[in-house]
């Protein structure tokens, strides 16, 4: 993940569906990787629509997801 959210040569973007803005990652994200633009989940489609061109997106996908249901609402 490090080595991924340090390329300088590309916009970079990061989305992990059903955290919150609080979370410990995304703080840990910001910190360490300013140049990377943390998606609020309920914003991506829109975003998705939108990536500038040669973007790279980190979509983590935690633990916490029930990959068997299919859901909109997370936070």
């Amino acid at each position: 993940m490090s080595q991924f959210l340090s390329n300088q040569h590309r916009p970079l973007f990061y989305c992990c569906p059903g955290m919150g803005a609080g979370s410990v990652d995304r703080a840990r994200i910001a910190y360490r990787f300013p140049r990377v633009h943390l998606l609020p989940f309920h914003q991506t489609p829109q975003v998705f629509a939108n990536l500038p061109d040669q973007a790279l997106v980190y979509l983590e996908l935690g633990f916490h997801l029930d990959l068997t249901k299919p859901r909109r609402d997370f936070d």
